[in-house]
């Protein structure tokens, strides 16, 4: 609980209502220390209808030092073996993405798990392949 001098536009959950948002589904990702707005409380509307949040195991290494949510990305996800099921060369897998969250797996491969936002498509297709991940940061449209 904050006091806060906000406009009258600027809708909030006031501190007398506090009761009534407790238990309630968020709507969206809420950020710790924001403002709570009644619209951020409701049916979950994240992600998005046409995205997926994927997690991938990236190694050390592989992506670059620095990189933090928010950040445009292309994921690579590059198979360890040289040939597939069928003989043929497997394919790398490659999709747009945008960081939501980079967090060191507590175990001792010194991996980082990285949760992305993309597409559906994109989504399904990253997350059944196989092979190690890397993750390239785009430079920023202006």
């Amino acid at each position: 609980v904050v006091r806060v001098a906000a406009d009258s536009v600027v809708a909030t959950v006031p501190e007398t209502e506090r009761g009534s948002v407790v238990g309630k589904t968020a709507a969206v990702p809420l950020v710790a220390g924001t403002l709570l707005s009644p619209a951020q409380l409701g049916t979950a509307a994240w992600p998005p209808a046409d995205q997926a949040l994927v997690a991938v195991a990236v190694k050390p290494g592989r992506l670059p030092s620095g990189l933090a949510p928010a950040a445009h990305v292309l994921v690579l996800v590059v198979p360890t073996s040289t040939t597939g099921a069928t003989g043929d060369a497997p394919q790398v897998v490659q999709a747009e993405a945008t960081v939501w969250s980079l967090e060191k797996t507590r175990d001792q491969s010194g991996d980082t798990a990285v949760s992305v936002l993309v597409g559906q498509t994109d989504g399904r297709r990253v997350a059944s392949a196989v092979g190690d991940v890397t993750l390239v940061q785009l430079g920023v449209e202006r």
